[in-house]
């Protein structure tokens, strides 16, 4: 299109000439394109000058609005018009108007998607045209689409646009709930333009894309360019510095229209959400603990509500007890419906295995969206739709909390509300109990009011951070503390309620709050009497065990017919026997893999992985087997005098677990096991074979005994050797080949890996001493020289394990079992960031921090898939049954299709003794899969919380007990900000995350440019700093043991 400043034809611009604003229409009068050297010369002219006392100022006027206006169309031309044409021009698009634009796009591309699949949750990957939401509350809820990937692997920021058609550049952790694969990836294709290409400055235009500054922005006022329109105000000259970017007009207004639709649908429903998420609430709570549900559970639940239906037939009872009894059908309906117990007026033991959920079904984004923003809303009703997985980027489990503690809670604040006096009654209470803190008696501080324990109770669910309060409880607390003299000056936060919890006595002097927690439901902790009574049947079995009480139930075996005796007579020769060592840490609490090797007549080796059989003894209706479902994992604390909340009760677990049995040498333990044979280093694919077997001589030596012996200590050898009378040179030569064996299998495995990491730091135990109140960690730390050597062993035993899973997989994807896969898919990136990353040293711990900003975590999913950190093609787990239910799972499906294979031999009568559970199917296996992923996640952010408070408590503890705060060492994990702060990971104790904030001074005035205060010189040196470098000198400024917060400073920055 020509300039917008113009000259007309007819007699350009004549002296005295009068300039009507029709003369300026460029659709009425044709002009000539003026350079911008005529502009700055007219410009220039002294009929420009105001101060020219001999101007004819109704001329000057005229030019000055003939300028003006030619100059705001030339500005019009280059910032909207000119990007509009570059951006069809590249996607050769034909079409002019924006709705026909539109369909050209839709009918070259694809349509965008107004729904989404649970199985693109699991299975996607952070993409382009995936729609995300950058926000976590219900008043700033707002939609953004991924438009470009990163491009440096120094900047992991990506570019959204969002539903205001504005951008937004930020990493992916600012993600917190994601709608994989809505718009085509072609849609976004040349859609962000770099300003600089636009030849603004030249043209003596200034840019008004958004700045993309050396630092991360703040996700503040996202959807504007404060930033940049700051530093015009304040006529910062350093503004051409800066990149800006653009989004053509046209794309923008049709994506920011999209989004706003998907927006304003998803709040058109929300008052219809919000009626059936309380009706939902009453059906499906249990009084009795917290219900945990996956999130495509709860969406199927809301669809299956009729609010007019049900309001109409309960207008029709007239009696209570009618209303009850259909209520009650109403919600056993339900619970059928989406696979989930009746908790409505029972209590359930354990968790029913035989659920369905299709994967594949189709959800409506905005209808989902609205349940998203419903459940924020009745955060007193249900919890964690905040605690979304950082690899799914989506709050997978829904916690349903009982009815009758947020009753109680209501009444308890509403108590206090009517009546002032309750609070002066409970803080002379408190008064007196922080006055006497080595006397509690009853005659000293009198007696506890009446709702005491409820207070306490909340402040304690309040520390656990499981669940966030509504705001109206939260000041209730709030108030509480203010009351009593020592902190009514403080900031209360979750740190200051434990700290009165310790000065009240009500928790040990290092209690870990998590064990408080909603998600956990850790037995005997008050919060689930549903998993008390659980955990009483488990002790009682135990008790019934280990007193010789429980009669013995060996006779049922699922595959009894197909089971192969590799037993051996003890008393004789083991030269050449079947022997199995069982390689595990000293006081493993349970031993469920073994490992045994056969020389072949070929000078071939066969090894076997010998797996614990729990499965075999199990159905799916079992108690035990519902409850292990419930649990599905061990779940175990980082402090050592803490009781794992195990899978499986101990009794059972000492019963079938891999170990020579004590006073019966010929005892028989079931294994499912798994052969391979390796010839020249490699193994023969054929090979492979499983079968359920017998065992008996167990040889049970830990990782340190194994390094040990493959580094040559001849007293550790002859230690194993004469307690289980097996002679040292078969054991010292089977140990050598096994070793062997593993290091060409990591070889063959790791070569077909991208990035490897040799790296970990995290707490392994802790060690507390509650009497002096001193905490001891143990990490595991493998940053050192020797790591190498001192793990042999575990190589050893990772990779034989990780071959058989990756083998199993194998055979269960080619005999098209149902099961339930781990996968791992590498984030998508641009070309240019992979070739960097090839070039950096994976022995460094500064790349490697740079790699893994661009790696993605683990997923589950139902169809084979590769898991690039493995580097295997499909990968199941199976070496874990008497701790992962998912184990348990696939021996269930091993077991059913080879005792069907049984069956269906010639000459074998199917009889019911050939008979065993079904396969699951894939709706099945579908629903076990969510269960134990929303699980695995309550579980691991409760064990991270724990291992955090600890490391907290520590670090504390040492800043506040030395004279002189000592140094850290902290990696920077993202790009500063440009108020001056980096995410970073303290190195040396689990690369725990921190905050590390510049030394720099800031003035305290209303608004600070954030452009202006890169002028600081320490911040513009803090500005350098990159993902990866490591600060060696930190130090803690301020610390807060619950919240997960730690402030770091640095001498140098």
């Amino acid at each position: 299109m020509r300039s917008a400043l113009i000259r007309h034809r007819s007699g350009g611009t004549k002296r005295g000439k009068k300039v009507s604003l029709k003369d300026l229409n460029m659709s009425t009068t044709k002009y000539d394109p003026m350079s911008f050297e005529e502009i700055q010369r007219i410009k220039e002219n002294k009929y420009m000058d105001i101060n020219n006392v001999n101007n004819d100022f109704s001329e000057t006027d005229d030019m000055r609005l003939k300028v003006a206006v030619a100059e705001a169309r030339n500005r019009m031309q280059a910032r909207y018009n000119e990007p509009n044409i570059i951006w069809k021009k590249k996607l050769k698009i034909s079409q002019k108007t924006i709705q026909d634009i539109e369909e050209e796009m839709i009918t070259r591309f694809g349509r965008p998607r107004n729904f989404f699949k649970s199985m693109d949750v699991l299975t996607s990957p952070l993409n382009v045209g995936d729609v995300v939401d950058l926000s976590t509350t219900l008043e700033t809820a707002d939609l953004a689409v991924v438009a470009e990937l990163p491009n440096s692997l120094d900047d992991p920021r990506y570019t959204f646009i969002n539903c205001y058609g504005g951008i937004i550049f930020a990493s992916r952790l600012k993600v917190k709930l994601r709608f994989p694969n809505i718009y085509p990836h072609n849609w976004f294709n040349n859609i962000i333009l770099n300003e600089k290409t636009l030849n603004l400055a030249e043209r003596g235009i200034n840019p008004i894309g958004k700045p993309k500054f050396t630092a991360e922005d703040s996700l503040i006022n996202s959807s504007t360019n404060s930033y940049f329109e700051h530093a015009l105000v304040n006529n910062v000259d350093n503004i051409n510095k800066f990149e800006t970017f653009i989004i053509p007009s046209i794309p923008s207004r049709i994506l920011a229209r999209h989004l706003s639709n998907i927006l304003s649908k998803s709040w058109e429903y929300l008052p219809e959400f919000n009626s059936k998420l309380e009706l939902l609430h009453n059906l499906l709570q249990s009084s009795e603990s917290p219900i945990h549900l996956n999130i495509f559970q709860l969406f199927h639940a809301t669809k299956l509500i009729d609010l007019n239906k049900i309001e109409k037939e309960v207008n029709k009872i007239d009696n209570t007890a009618d209303l009850i009894q259909y209520y009650t059908k109403l919600s056993v309906n339900i619970s059928k419906e989406i696979g989930t117990d009746n908790n409505y007026n029972t209590l359930v033991v354990g968790k029913s295995i035989i659920g369905e959920l299709d994967l594949f079904e189709e959800n409506d984004l905005s209808s989902f969206y609205s349940l998203i923003l419903s459940l924020r809303k009745n955060s007193k009703l249900y919890g964690g739709v905040n605690n979304f997985d950082p690899v799914t980027y989506f709050p997978l489990s829904i916690t349903i909390f009982p009815l009758s503690k947020v009753v109680e809670t209501d009444l308890t604040v509403d108590a206090f509300k009517e009546n002032e006096g309750l609070f002066q009654e409970l803080n002379n209470y408190l008064i007196k109990k922080l006055q006497n803190p080595s006397n509690q008696e009853v005659d000293q501080i009198g007696h506890a009011p009446f709702y005491y324990d409820k207070i306490i109770s909340l402040m304690k669910l309040y520390c656990s951070s499981s669940t966030s309060l509504d705001p109206t409880t939260e000041s209730f607390l709030m108030k509480i503390l203010r009351n009593l003299p020592i902190y009514n000056d403080k900031t209360i936060s979750t740190s200051t309620v434990y700290e009165l919890l310790l000065k009240l006595h009500e928790c040990a002097k290092i209690q870990d709050p998590s064990e408080w927690s909603m998600d956990l439901l850790k037995p005997y902790s008050g919060i689930s009497e549903k998993a008390d009574f659980e955990q009483l049947h488990y002790d009682k079995l135990d008790e019934y065990y280990f007193s010789g009480r429980l009669p013995e139930t060996n006779d049922f075996d699922n595959v009894k017919e197909l089971r192969q005796d590799l037993t051996v007579d003890v008393n004789s020769d083991l030269t050449n026997k079947h022997v199995i060592y069982c390689i595990d840490d000293k006081g493993a609490h349970e031993i469920d893999d073994g490992i045994a090797l056969k020389k072949l007549d070929n000078g071939s080796f066969k090894v076997y992985t010998h797996i614990a059989d729990p499965g075999s003894f199990l159905t799916k209706d079992d108690i035990l087997a519902k409850i292990a479902f419930e649990r599905g994992y061990t779940s175990y604390f980082p402090d050592t005098a803490t009781k794992p909340i195990e899978m499986l009760p101990r009794s059972f677990v000492d019963k079938v677990q891999l170990k020579n049995k004590t006073g019966d040498k010929d005892k028989k333990t079931r294994t499912m096991c798994y052969s391979v044979i390796y010839e020249n280093g490699k193994v023969l694919p054929d090979s492979f074979d499983i079968f359920p077997s017998y065992a008996n001589e167990f040889v049970g030596i830990t990782y340190d005994e194994v390094d040990l012996i493959l580094n040559n200590d001849p007293n550790v050898l002859r230690y194993i050797s004469e307690r289980y009378r097996i002679d040292p040179i078969r054991i010292k030569k089977d140990l050598l080949k096994l070793y062997e064996i593993s290091e060409n299998l990591n070889k063959v495995r790791t070569s077909k890996i991208d990035f490897k990491f040799k790296f970990s730091n995290s707490l392994t135990k802790v060690i507390k001493d509650e009497e002096k109140e001193n905490l001891r960690l143990i990490f595991n730390n493998t940053n050192d020289e020797s790591h190498e050597t001192k793990n042999k062993s575990q190589l050893l035993v990772s990779e034989i394990m990780i071959n058989t899973n990756s083998m199993v997989a194998k055979f269960l994807s080619k005999e098209k079992i149902p099961a339930i896969y781990k996968i791992l898919k590498q984030l998508p990136i641009s070309d240019e960031i992979y070739a960097q990353m090839k070039t950096l040293d994976q022995n460094s711990i500064s790349d490697t921090q740079k790699i893994s900003t661009f790696l993605s975590g683990t997923s589950y999913s139902i169809i084979p898939s590769r898991h690039e950190y493995i580097g295997v093609d499909s990968y199941v787990t199976v070496t874990s049954p008497l701790r992962r239910f998912s184990d348990l799972v696939i021996h269930w499906q091993l077991q059913s299709y080879l005792k069907n294979q049984l069956a269906e031999e010639p000459g074998v009568v199917n009889t019911s003794e050939n008979k065993v559970n079904s396969l699951l199917s894939e709706k099945n296996l579908s629903y076990i899969l969510l269960s134990l992923k929303s699980k695995e996640l309550k579980i691991n952010g409760t064990m991270r919380k724990s291992k955090n408070f600890y490391i907290f408590k520590y670090l504390k503890d040492v800043m506040t007990s030395k004279s002189e705060n000592p140094l850290l060492r902290a990696i920077i994990t993202s790009k500063p900000t440009t108020s001056g702060e980096a995410n970073t990971k303290l190195v040396d104790y689990g690369n725990i995350n921190c905050l590390l904030k510049s030394s720099a001074k800031f003035s305290n005035k209303k608004i600070i440019s954030k452009l202006e205060s890169l002028k600081n010189e320490n911040l513009n040196f803090f500005s350098t700093l990159k993902i990866g470098d490591v600060v060696e000198d930190c130090y803690i400024e301020d610390i807060d043991l619950l919240s997960g917060d730690i402030l770091l400073k640095s001498k140098s920055y």
